[in-house]
This record gives C-alpha cells, sequence and structure tokens, in this order.
C-alpha cells in the first residue's frame, strides 16, 4: 500500500472510530436540542409582561419543566429563578456526561471549570455588595460533589473576601485569589479577572495534553477565535466606558494569540480613539467573515460571530468533541438570554427592546 494511499486508509479508520464513539452521544445530544427554545420561544417570553408569566411559561417548557414545575409563580425571587435556570443547565451536563466515555468525560471534567468560576464569581459578588440577593448556593453541593472538589457548604456562609478565600483552601482557586489580595488589589473586577484568565490560559496550556491531534485542532479553532474576540471586546469595552489607560487593558488581555496577531493587539490596545481601533478591526480576518465589523455593533458582533464559530465548528466534525462543546455552549446562551430577558421584564422595557438584546 503506498504512502497516499494509507494516509487515506488511517483517515478512514480513524473516521470509523470517531463515528462509533461519538453516534449514541450526538443522537442523545440532538434529542436534547431539540428542547432548545426557540426564536419563536423568546419573542413570546419578550413580550410576556411579568416574571411570573415567564416562570409560568418555563412550567410548560420540556426543558425547564422539572426545575419549576414545584415552583410558586409569586413568591420566587431572582436569585431563585436563575437557580433553577442554572439547574437545568447542570441536569444537561449531567445526561451528557452519563452517556460520555472516559475519553469524552476528560473534556467534560474541565468544562466543568467554567461552572466552578461561575459560582464562585456568585459568591464574590455577594461578598462585595450587600444588596445582592443572597443565593444558598449548598443546595447545588449534591451536583458539584459529582465533578467538584469545591465544598459549598463550607463556601456559602463566607461574609468578608479573606473568610470566601480562606474557605477555598486545598482548591486551585485558593493560591490564584490569595495572590490578588496581596498585590493590594482589592476590587470585585480584579478577583472576577483573575478568575477568567486562569479558566483561559489553563484550558490553553492543557489543550494538546487532553485531546488527540484532531480533536485538539477542533478546539483550537473554537476555543483561540473566542478568546481573540473576547481581547477585543475587552479592548473595546475598556475605551468606551472606562477610559482606561493602555498599561491597565494589557493586565486585562488574555495573553493567547491566536489569528490576532501580538502586534495588531498592541496597537488595538494603543489606539487612540474608537474609530482609530475600528479601522485596525477592518484589517483583521474577524472583520472578513464579518462583512461591516464596527466597534459600534462590538457587543453583537461578538455573540453573533461566536455562535458561527461553533456552527461551523459541530458542521464541519459532527462525530467529534464539537458535538458537546457546541451543545454546552448554546444552553449556556440560551441561560444568559433567559437572565437578559427576565431582566428587561422585570425592569418593564418594551417587548422590542428585550428582543434586540437577545436574538
Amino acid at each position: 500500500m503506498g504512502g497516499r494511499n494509507l494516509s487515506i486508509y488511517c483517515r478512514g479508520v480513524n473516521d470509523m472510530g470517531n463515528l462509533l464513539a461519538y453516534s449514541g452521544l450526538c443522537t442523545k445530544i440532538k434529542a436534547m436540542s431539540s428542547k432548545l427554545l426557540s426564536e419563536s420561544d423568546f419573542i413570546e417570553i419578550s413580550s410576556l409582561s411579568s416574571v411570573m408569566e415567564v416562570v409560568s411559561f418555563l412550567k410548560k417548557h420540556p426543558a425547564y419543566q422539572k426545575e419549576f414545575q414545584a415552583a410558586d409563580e409569586a413568591s420566587l425571587h431572582r436569585a431563585e429563578i436563575e437557580m433553577r435556570l442554572h439547574g437545568s443547565e447542570y441536569s444537561d451536563f449531567a445526561k451528557i456526561y452519563l452517556f460520555a466515555n472516559i475519553k469524552q468525560r476528560k473534556f467534560m471534567d474541565f468544562y466543568f471549570s467554567r461552572y466552578e468560576i461561575s459560582l464562585l464569581k456568585t459568591c464574590l459578588r455577594m461578598v462585595f455588595d450587600k444588596h445582592y440577593i443572597e443565593i444558598n448556593i449548598s443546595e447545588l453541593q449534591k451536583f458539584f460533589a459529582k465533578h467538584s472538589s469545591l465544598d459549598l457548604i463550607k463556601l456559602n456562609p463566607s461574609t468578608t473576601v479573606e473568610e470566601f478565600i480562606a474557605n477555598l483552601e486545598g482548591s486551585v482557586y485558593y493560591e490564584i485569589l490569595s495572590k490578588i489580595g496581596k498585590e493590594g488589589k482589592t476590587t470585585l473586577f480584579d478577583y472576577e479577572t483573575a478568575l477568567d484568565l486562569f479558566y483561559f490560559t489553563s484550558f490553553w496550556k492543557n489543550l494538546n495534553q487532553l485531546y488527540s491531534k484532531k480533536q485538539a485542532n477542533i478546539m483550537c479553532q473554537t476555543y483561540g477565535s473566542k478568546i481573540d474576540m473576547l481581547n477585543i471586546l475587552w479592548v473595546y469595552r475598556s475605551k468606551k466606558y472606562y477610559n482606561m489607560t493602555s498599561a491597565d487593558i494589557y493586565a486585562l488581555i488574555i495573553p493567547i494569540h491566536y489569528k490576532i496577531k501580538k502586534e495588531t493587539l498592541r496597537s488595538m490596545i494603543e489606539s487612540e480613539t474608537l474609530e482609530e481601533l475600528s479601522q485596525i478591526l477592518k484589517g483583521t480576518c474577524y472583520a472578513k467573515q464579518f462583512k461591516g465589523i464596527h466597534v459600534s455593533t462590538m457587543e453583537d458582533t461578538y455573540h453573533i460571530l461566536l455562535n458561527k464559530f461553533f456552527q461551523d465548528s459541530f458542521r464541519q466534525n459532527p462525530y467529534s468533541i464539537a458535538c458537546i462543546n457546541t451543545y454546552l455552549y448554546e444552553k449556556e446562551r440560551e441561560i444568559q438570554k433567559l437572565t437578559t430577558a427576565l431582566e428587561g421584564i422585570r425592569y418593564g422595557l418594551p417587548s422590542d427592546e428585550i428582543l434586540s438584546y437577545i436574538i
């Protein structure tokens, strides 16, 4: 068998292996995807006049029935609703994990750190903002205990940053957050940024160790693009909303360069105006993929492009880690949209304005 024929043969065997490894799981995920909220569902939700009506809607929806069926619409407050929404997300994760093989679970175990960091951010907000609605995170202990070493029962009563960090001792997050306090950086933003930087740098560092070459390349495409877009978005927000210096912006940047070269990112950070930033953006590969990219539409562009990256990844590699990765992204995004819609309804925003934030 010639070298070229051998290469084709090996690729065929590898593809067949992926098909066998992922066919059952992908069938399960396809069934779960059919229960995701549709655009028409979000149009209906945005037209509702109260949070109680949204809860009633979710009670009837297959993906949220279990979490809301026993709930009293009139007594549920914001924190409880958000907990139940995330409960649906965790439930979906558990369903996929149950069907996953050892290699697939390796990815999911690492992905779970996203949930840990999200929960830690919620805890920090409760510590920093005494008006932030208190959430009893210990109720999640049963689920977290299967995938995490965090002791939520121990974390739950934390009332100061020092106490919260002390209760993290023994976890990977203890050293990260302790270091922030020692550097004299004591804002909520500092702690949240440190957690985000840790997640992305750890993920990127372990990419090739966690997956085969092909699976690593798939993850590299989606997460590399996400990191690029996050860096662009953070530069934009820093200049538009916070008037931050270049030195301060550098501290926020994820130190990973996928398709945005280091020199290009430096030019963005040191640009004098948003218009100058916009001109630099037009020279990137992302502007070519999304016609009309401009800083004025940066927030929307981020989500549009991110959705495109994940959808393209799954379409090109249906029987691969992209199947799991894309579904978990879609579910996470759905929870974000629901949370945004609920906030809009709570504040009495017009339905068309709410829709503009979620579709």
